[in-house]
């Protein structure tokens, strides 16, 4: 997880880190500007506030004690060793220091600084901001002393609310939660999680909810119990008047987490430091926990009978030749042993022949013949394609991978397809339609022809918003895959 949206802001680092505090006699100044000596001396409750804005936002603090609980590179989190008994105001905060901070976990520190909110993605985004103290001065106090202990999470500790996010702005439009409405922590899920921003949290036997995904993923405490409605394979089922807010999830900027899926447990107790940032509050785990596999089984369909049409979709995540052939046999495998051979594919995220370099290629016959290729040597039929070649750099997605939507189809069980220009005529073959599988051959198979309806294409009379993907087919001779690479 990147720390973005300001100059001089640095990616946060994985690190494990162990903890501990007590002030004591001064050791060292860590070194910055000199103190403030005009600026009121503050705790870290009073910078934090019962709210999601700082009632100091903007103001020079001096002299906030606290305990360094975890480190990155351009800065720190601490907490206060002694907190009051109001859990509606935050007893942790980050320390933001431009560069990596020379404290370390275990010291009790003083710090010096301005009050600031941080928002990801620029000021101008719709994020929360994060509370934290642009430091000026930092002073060791000790080192290598007693941390404050976590904030368990669950019906052990403190339990999140588990239906609602914020009651005071339930229904449609956007309202600011930063600014209007009450704080209600023990009701609405949002102020929850911001009670606790900045400070040591703890999940103990944890189970996953979801799939890892970009270094993240989702989780319920204590094995799920006292949660929403599960799925029938593990997941939290998701209602419009349950969003499922008592899930925790957690991010591997600190400490690199196991790869998991639905299921698998984390045994024991894991510690973190709960963050916010891009639209999510996030626990960052300060150690790599122990996994446990679930045992969850990959799904699998039945195959498709006489007179029935299976329809599938398929995203396969910026696929292009450059990708492994390890990956081409996953996805091949998923095509014939999960999905059974479907008649019909739409296929998202296929990029084009060059990968993400940005060399004016559009063509993805080379990506969509070694896909289809991988199928047949995994045992499944010899599908064809069809697409509209997006507009170089001009359609979404990466920059030089012009991703585009597409049709995988069986002509072997009566699928056939009617290709038609932007016009609606027929499609003339001399326009452009690449070499390879005939467009307009009929199957071998007796069965009756299914035809696919004719799509607008590129057509026009219609204009789609800048940026946006072609929907597919046809509207632009198609692109068939024409050799394995």
């Amino acid at each position: 997880m990147a720390h973005t949206g300001e100059a001089g802001r640095l990616p946060l680092t994985a690190r494990a880190i162990a903890a501990a505090f007590a002030l004591c006699a001064p050791l060292a100044v860590v070194p910055a500007a000199a103190a403030d000596a005009t600026a009121p001396a503050r705790l870290i409750r009073d910078v934090q506030g019962r709210g999601h804005l700082s009632p100091v936002n903007g103001r020079t603090v001096a002299r906030v004690p606290g305990v360094v609980t975890a480190v990155t590179g351009n800065g720190f989190w601490m907490q206060d060793p002694r907190p009051d008994r109001d859990d509606a105001t935050s007893e942790g905060v980050f320390v933001f220091t431009r560069t990596r901070p020379t404290a370390a976990v275990g010291d009790a520190v003083r710090v010096d600084g301005r009050v600031s909110e941080f928002r990801s993605g620029g000021p101008a985004s719709p994020h929360l901001g994060r509370t934290e103290i642009d430091a000026t001065a930092t002073l060791v106090e000790a080192r290598g002393v007693a941390v404050p202990p976590p904030v368990v999470l669950g019906p052990a500790g403190r339990r999140a609310p588990s239906a609602v996010v914020d009651a005071d702005h339930a229904g449609p439009g956007q309202i600011d939660v930063e600014t209007r409405g009450r704080f209600v922590p023990g009701r609405d899920a949002i102020d929850f999680y911001e009670s606790l921003e900045g400070m040591r949290v703890r999940v103990e036997d944890a189970v996953a909810v979801g799939p890892s995904r970009a270094g993240e993923v989702p989780v319920l405490p204590a094995d799920g119990r006292g949660a929403g409605e599960r799925t029938g394979r593990g997941g939290l089922l998701l209602r419009a008047d349950d969003p499922n807010p008592e899930r925790v999830v957690l991010d591997d900027a600190l400490a690199p987490l196991p790869a998991m899926n639905v299921g698998d447990r984390l045994p024991g107790a894991n510690d973190g430091v709960l963050d916010y940032g891009y639209g999510a509050f996030k626990l960052l785990l300060t150690a790599t926990p122990r996994r446990r596999d679930g045992g969850l089984p990959r799904e699998t369909t039945r195959p498709q009978r006489d007179g029935e049409l299976a329809v599938a979709t398929v995203d396969m995540n910026g696929l292009s030749p450059d990708a492994p052939t390890a990956r081409f046999r996953a996805l091949a495998a998923d095509v014939v042993d999960g999905l059974r051979n479907p008649d019909l594919i739409a296929v998202t995220g296929l990029q084009d022949n060059s990968g993400a370099a940005d060399d004016g290629t559009v063509a993805a016959d080379q990506t969509v013949a070694e896909l289809v290729t991988a199928i047949s040597a995994a045992g499944g039929p010899a599908y064809d394609w069809r697409s509209v070649s997006p507009r170089d750099n001009a359609d979404g997605g990466v920059r030089g991978g012009n991703v585009r939507a597409g049709f995988l189809f069986r002509t072997d069980r009566g699928l056939g397809f009617v290709d038609r220009s932007g016009t609606g005529a027929p499609a003339d073959p001399a326009a452009g339609v690449s070499a390879g599988t005939d467009p307009r051959r009929r199957p071998s198979a007796p069965s009756p022809t299914r035809r696919t309806a004719a799509a607008p294409g590129r057509s026009p009379c219609r204009r789609a918003p800048a940026g946006s993907r072609p929907p597919t087919p046809p509207g632009a001779p198609p692109a068939s895959p024409s050799r394995a690479r």
